[in-house]
């Protein structure tokens, strides 16, 4: 393989545009009114070296371009007919992609985990268009368009599912006008703070010009006896006495003091005001930018929190809205008035003496560019900080939770261990972080410095000299003046470190309210306030990573009040079956219907208010028993709580407790029993009243004793109800009307309990014989 070609493949992303050269190619052979409709790459050689063969799906044919070839490029074609299969091995390292023909394997192409999306799309669309040739129809996809990957117009990176933009090009500016966008609730809070901070600014360019005066009309005469030519100011003060003005003006000496008095009571008066208003705005937005991540975050997929681990989300809603508190609250404030400052002293420095402001302004083009590439450094540490930051997060929301199993294996000096390392991790960039901190900022000040070294060299011998121009009173106003102008300088220096960990942190905070939820209701959604609960799976097909499927071909019809045993094998796919009647996810292929209509038409939260969900293991919120048990209803009375309690046979241990339904469960339940928690957990679908009822285990972890009073629970519970239970104790499902055994994502049996137990090669009747033995022995 060419050096050229290796190259090639170093750059192309899963979902990329198909290279020219390979659609001329496909277009010579099957004309140029053929559009692909799927292609993938195997970016592995038969050799196991890195290689290029494209597979390509149109016009009902499968065409492979084989760059590997040392004679060139090779085009081979397949026609997707009724005796074509098409099948993907999955491996470690890599897998395979074969094309069978008649039974015999006409291709077989490699391809790595990179490549595996593409390659399951396209396998998907190729086995659609055979079954269509085999029902002799045209072959269409019943789950629809798929979404296709986006790449960023700039860096050619792939876009992440949950981003509006690419977050590596993403400008922080514009991040941070969307941040501000928070305040317009606030705006009266906003245009007084601000408008206290604009007054302070300008109110702190008063005294220096005072000062001047002070020292050269009023503590001295001047030289030539003749009033200053200082406009404003002067007209000011001369209204305080002789109006037509004099050169000497000792008089003025106590209305100039009681002046400065009422400046810094002024500025006192405006900064309370500055920062009152603002610390309570930036509390507010960041209040509603918290809040308004939180209640997205509820609106978002399970796909969404199956990809995030649960402390990166933590930081996010919690320690990234803190930082833009600080920033939001001071920082912009800050940025504003030290903006303003420079830009006034500039134009009363140029004014007053142009040649030595342009002395003073020498040292600013370097710090800006000692700042620019600052900048650069620090934005890529905060980068790195943030997700060492979610990774020392995410230890502590496995740990705490956690922390029984944590001391039943005695692992706490390993749980330390594992903390301190992510720890020293964050530690190790906040030192890097730090290093070019302390490096650039002396930098700067040496900077700064300088600029007062120059004024001092230019205008100390032009003072000695008697010059006309320069005075003292004026090199004591320049000098003020030039401290005011580089402590904003510094300020601004300061705040681009400031700016650019809101900004990251903004970017976070952004990236999930950006995240659009997969599962919605559409504007078109039918609200359906009472089912009656039939539902029917029609050719399901379904995979989590879009790689694997876990469902294929599912099809049934359960009558509105039956109950459906689900059963078989672990990793059937029983649990995803009814993830996809609550929409937690949706199908890949085919639909589900419920009364007749599919679940994608529904409104989702009248779907999901009638369907109940007994799990495995409950979970409990921290708080009362009573509210836990209301959860699905806010609205029940507790005479309708203690009819549910009782109903699930939880009443009388409830009672038994000093605070009886008062009683606080603790976190996740913690304080009660699995029999208490899994009662509650009844009572709580009970309350709810559905019309579809979901049993995942239910009775799988409690004793015997417990396991008859939960059981008696249920009973209760499915009356008129249209019901799955999954169990793996085969006894529990006896009662069921129709049981569906799943194996390997596909239904292998279907019957009551009687019909399948007659099958004795069948799997059923397997696995209930190899439990009942296994209980025999545990019996002995």
């Amino acid at each position: 393989m060419s050096v050229a070609v290796d190259n090639q493949i170093e750059h192309i992303e899963p979902g990329s545009v198909l290279p020219e050269t390979i659609r001329l190619l496909f277009e010579d052979r099957l004309g140029e009114q053929t559009e692909p409709t799927a292609f993938a790459l195997a970016d592995v050689a038969p050799s196991g070296q890195f290689g290029q063969a494209w597979v390509v799906l149109g016009d009902g044919q499968l065409a492979v371009a084989d760059l590997n070839r040392a004679d060139g490029p090779e085009l081979r074609l397949t026609p997707l007919e009724s005796n074509v299969e098409l099948e993907i091995l999955e491996g470690v390292g890599s897998s395979r992609f074969r094309v069978v023909r008649d039974g015999k394997l006409t291709e077989e192409l490699r391809f790595s985990q990179r490549q595996a999306k593409r390659f399951s799309q396209l396998l998907r669309r190729g086995q659609t268009h055979i079954r269509g040739q085999e029902q002799g129809e045209q072959a269409e996809s019943p789950a629809g368009p798929e979404q296709e990957e986006k790449f960023c117009d700039k860096c050619g990176r792939l876009i992440p599912d949950w981003a509006e933009a690419c977050p590596r090009c993403l400008q922080k500016r514009r991040i941070l006008w969307r941040l501000l966008s928070f305040a317009w609730p606030y705006k009266r809070w906003l245009i007084v703070g601000m408008g206290s901070a604009l007054a302070v600014t300008l109110l702190q360019l008063v005294p220096p010009k005072l000062t001047q005066f002070l020292i050269d009309y009023v503590l001295q005469e001047p030289k030539d006896g003749a009033p200053p030519d200082r406009g404003l100011l002067w007209t000011l003060i001369g209204v305080l006495g002789d109006k037509q003005g004099s050169a000497h003006r000792p008089d003025l000496l106590w209305p100039l003091i009681a002046g400065l008095a009422c400046i810094v009571i002024l500025r006192v008066g405006f900064q309370y005001l500055r920062l009152n208003r603002l610390a309570k705005l930036s509390e507010l937005m960041t209040h509603d930018l918290r809040t308004a991540a939180f209640a997205h975050l509820q609106k978002l997929s399970l796909t969404f929190f199956n990809k995030k681990p649960t402390g990166h989300l933590i930081s996010r809603i919690t320690h990234d809205t803190d930082r833009l508190w600080d920033f939001v609250a001071f920082g912009i404030v800050e940025l504003v008035m030290s903006s303003v400052v420079v830009l006034g002293i500039a134009v009363i420095l140029f004014r007053e003496e142009p040649i030595l402001a342009a002395l003073t302004m020498v040292p600013i083009p370097i710090g800006m560019v000692l700042t620019y590439f600052h900048t650069v450094a620090i934005r890529r540490f905060f980068h790195r900080l943030w997700t060492k930051w979610s990774r020392m997060t995410s230890v502590l929301s496995d740990a705490i939770p956690g922390v029984r199993v944590v001391k039943a294996f005695r692992q706490e000096d390993r749980e330390v261990a594992r903390f301190t390392g992510r720890s020293e991790a964050f530690v190790g960039d906040a030192m890097d972080l730090h290093a070019e901190w302390t490096t650039y900022w002396p930098k700067v000040m040496f900077l700064l410095n300088l600029g007062t070294l120059i004024i001092w060299a230019y205008a100390g011998p032009k003072i000695i000299k008697g010059s006309d121009h320069l005075t003292l009173g004026t090199f004591v106003m320049f000098l003020g003046y030039v401290w005011m102008f580089y402590g904003p300088i510094e300020q601004l220096g300061m705040m681009n470190r400031m700016f650019q960990r809101a900004a990251t942190s903004a970017q976070r905070v952004f990236e999930v309210l950006d995240t659009q939820p997969t599962i919605y209701s559409k504007s078109s959604a039918v609200a359906k306030h009472r089912i009656a609960g039939s539902v029917t799976f029609e050719d399901v097909c379904f995979s989590y990573d879009g790689v694997k499927r876990v469902l294929e071909d599912v099809s049934f019809h359960v009558d509105a009040g039956q109950m459906i045993g689900l059963a078989g094998p672990s990793g059937g796919g029983k649990t995803t079956m009814v993830n996809l009647i609550c929409r937690f996810y949706d199908v890949i292929e085919g639909r589900i219907l419920i009364d007749g209509t599919d679940v994608r038409d529904l409104d989702l939260y009248e779907l999901r208010s009638q369907i109940g969900v007994v799990l495995q293991e409950p979970y409990l919120f921290r708080g009362t028993i009573a509210e836990n048990i209301a959860y699905g209803n806010e609205r029940a009375d507790m005479a309708t709580i203690i009819t549910a309690s009782k109903a699930a046979n939880a009443h009388d241990f409830i009672v038994g407790f000093p605070d009886g339904y008062d009683t606080i469960v603790g976190e996740r339940g913690q304080t009660l029993s699995g029999g208490e928690r899994q009662r509650i957990s009844i009572a709580r679908a009970i309350l709810n009243n559905p019309r579809i009822l979901i049993l995942d285990e239910a009775t799988s972890s409690v004793d015997s004793k417990t396991e008859m009073k939960i059981q008696e629970a249920i009973d209760r519970l499915v009356e008129g109800r249209t019901t799955f239970a999954i169990a793996h104790r085969l006894s529990t499902l006896r009662k069921a009307d129709r049981l569906i055994i799943l194996d390997k994502g596909r239904i292998v049996e279907q019957g009551t309990h009687e019909e399948l137990l007659g099958k004795e090669d069948g799997l059923y009747a397997k696995l209930h014989t190899t439990q009942a033995e296994l209980q025999s022995m545990f019996a002995v």
